[in-house]
């Protein structure tokens, strides 16, 4: 099956997208983190932040699964301890070589405008936390394979749950989330979303 097929098929096909071809960068993304926050793998550009004791293999994981989503980008990726004990990590995907600074914050305003995508979450005890999503650009497929990316990592850490919450008003995202079969509402509004693993 041809990778655009893929991209634009239902999670199930892009999970399993997503992981085989994860597993193979896995093991080169966990000897590259911890040499230098600066490298690439596959065909980008990372800059990674770690906060103190994070797992090399969660940081590897992301790192991983990110190099299938995106092709010939600078992306940024920081790995953070929040509070109640959980690792927040964010995502930043920049067209352009940007220079990605240690307090998640860009260089420039000229970075800024380079933004492609961008992504929050949070892993606690036993969920995945998702805080935000964006893509600038719309039915590229990058929004499915990063669900399919979380979905993954939770699964592979155990976790029981990714949970979610929607603005009251964005009905494109919770068409979105519904078309993917990425969870259900738990309240009348579809405001609170949750995935069991």
């Amino acid at each position: 099956m041809a990778i655009s097929a893929i991209k634009h098929g239902p999670l199930t096909e892009r999970k399993e997208f997503v992981s085989r071809r994860a597993s193979l960068l896995r093991q080169e993304a966990e000897r590259l983190v911890g040499r230098s926050n600066n490298f690439s793998l596959g065909r980008n550009h990372f800059t990674v932040y770690t906060a103190p004791q994070t797992d090399r293999k969660i940081v590897a994981e992301v790192i991983s699964q990110l190099t299938i989503i995106f092709q010939d980008k600078f992306i940024g990726v920081w790995f953070e301890r929040r509070p109640a004990d959980r690792l927040g990590i964010v995502v930043k995907v920049s067209e352009v070589k940007a220079r990605y600074l240690p307090d998640r914050f860009i260089n420039s305003e000229r970075d800024l405008r380079y933004l492609v995508f961008t992504l929050d979450f949070e892993i606690g005890n036993d969920h995945l936390l998702l805080n935000w999503i964006h893509s600038q650009t719309k039915r590229k497929g990058r929004g499915g394979l990063s669900l399919a990316m979380l979905h993954n990592l939770a699964q592979a850490l155990n976790l029981k749950k990714i949970v979610f919450l929607v603005d009251t008003y964005n009905e494109d995202a919770k068409a979105f989330y519904l078309h993917m079969k990425f969870g259900l509402p738990l309240d009348k509004e579809r405001t609170q979303w949750q995935v069991k693993l």
